[in-house]
């Protein structure tokens, strides 16, 4: 196409330097003229044709068939199904990119993981975990610094996805999925008692009430597992009462302390609700807790979004979904959204130019779209108007993207060291559950706990 343009063009200026000549009775000049134009007309054909060829020899070289390796601590076969899926997809594009997915068992990934690359035995692709455990591997020396320049889709991704997953500025992995916590209620008990997604804190307990009232559990809670006390509800809870990323980010610095009033405040908030929960809250863990929602029992669950394509498909009444409403009616609402894993490339991996080409393309809404095809129930990091037959998926989608995301407020730089926020958080929890603390209590005896080890809160 190139070599007929610019012969047609050669052809054209022969031809007007012909007739310009002619008319002025010079037709030998202009002959000559245009034997000249045409010799380096040849000429420039000749370079640009090298040029192309080089261009496509460069191209070949970056095309030339690759395989890639990545492992994670998911061998579940949904996982392992959905990874085929999305592999499948990406090979559409690229098929000369082959990439071999290789999970470990949960139970021993990260040693597993850590060790390998410390020997070098790693694979090109590695799973990391958020905050300080994700972090640990990139400050060993393991991993790959990522850049918008190597990896343009990074730039996709909202703060709080790849926060979890950088330290100091540096971004070492890739944001994968992520979940939402909120309230799942039960719709038709709502449409039974003429209720509606509340929209402020004090219509929500009014919902509670009316729940209450009509002898149904307003909202069920499995205080047994310590590790929902702290992420789960205290989190969802008080989210809007710290802001999110802003309060996050001040408890971090010290700039505020677990004493202060947003964070008080949220401990008052969880106690509002205990006269709501089922009779055995202390005792009781999150399976039982969501066996209360999940039977018909309870009115709703402050859970996670985890359970969309699990347990929830199997309901016999229609399933809703709504954040945790702020105090007033207009203020900005919060989530908490959880980011399950991010993938981060080896550094000492001879394919880190495939693993980046494989890492932009999950960055995109064509992945993002492929997950939701396969019926995964995690919620697509990137906004976008998503095709789904999972009506509660789609539900969970839309008020996700209405709110504010925000990681949960004790899991960054608070966990590096013993005793970690995680587990004074529960600590404290449990204790209010049982009236052995007050919220002001609750809230110093984390800080107490951090002022040990963490240098902030000396």
């Amino acid at each position: 196409m190139k070599k007929s343009l610019l012969w047609l063009t050669i052809t054209i200026m022969c031809v007007a330097l012909i007739s310009t000549f002619a008319l002025a009775g010079c037709k030998t000049e202009a002959e000559e003229i245009a034997e000249e134009v045409e010799e380096e007309a040849e000429e420039v054909e000749e370079e640009t044709t090298e040029e192309v060829e080089e261009e496509a020899e460069e191209e070949a070289v970056e095309m030339e068939p690759v395989t890639i390796t990545m492992t994670t601590w998911h061998a579940e076969e949904n996982f392992v199904n959905l990874w085929n899926a999305l592999i499948s997809v990406f090979n559409e594009t690229y098929p000369d990119i082959t990439v071999e997915y290789d999970p470990a068992s949960f139970e021993v990934y990260d040693d597993v993981t850590f060790s390998n690359l410390e020997l070098g035995t790693a694979h090109d692709i590695v799973y990391l975990r958020p905050f300080d455990l994700g972090r640990q591997v990139y400050e060993a020396g393991f991993l790959h610094e990522l850049t918008v320049d190597e990896m343009p889709n990074l730039a996709n991704f909202p703060e709080a996805n790849t926060g979890p997953f950088s330290s100091n500025g540096v971004i070492y992995g890739s944001p994968d999925r992520g979940y939402s916590q909120g309230v799942y209620y039960n719709k038709d008990m709502f449409n039974e008692y003429d209720l509606e997604v509340p929209e402020t804190w004090d219509e929500f307990i009014d919902v509670l009430d009316a729940l209450k009232n009509n002898g149904k559990i307003p909202s069920s809670l499995g205080g047994g597992t310590g590790a929902y006390l702290d992420q789960i509800y205290y989190n969802t809870v008080g989210v809007n009462l710290w802001k999110g990323e802003e309060g996050k980010a001040k408890v971090i610095s010290g700039e505020m302390r677990f004493t202060d009033d947003p964070f008080v405040k949220a401990f008052e908030a969880f106690e509002e609700l205990m006269p709501y929960f089922n009779e055995d809250f202390v005792g009781a863990d999150a399976f039982a807790a969501f066996d209360y929602f999940e039977f018909g029992e309870a009115g709703t669950i402050i859970d996670g979004t985890w359970n969309n394509g699990r347990r929830l498909e199997n309901s016999d009444f229609e399933v809703g979904y709504f954040t945790v409403p702020p105090q007033n009616a207009g203020d900005e609402i919060y989530n908490v959204f959880i980011n399950g894993g991010a993938l981060g490339i080896n550094k000492n991996s001879e394919n880190i130019e495939a693993a980046l080409v494989f890492l932009n393309w999950l960055a995109t809404i064509e992945a993002y779209q492929a997950r939701m095809d396969v019926g995964f129930a995690d919620i697509p990091i990137l906004a976008a108007d998503y095709d789904t037959e999972n009506d509660l998926l789609a539900e969970v989608v839309t008020v996700v993207g209405e709110s504010t995301i925000s990681a949960c407020v004790h899991r960054d730089r608070l966990g590096a060291q013993d005793p970690s926020a995680a587990t004074l958080m529960r600590e404290a929890l449990l204790n209010l559950l049982s009236g052995d603390f007050t919220a002001e209590e609750a809230a110093k005896h984390i800080d107490d706990g951090l002022a040990k080890w963490y240098e902030p809160y000396q």
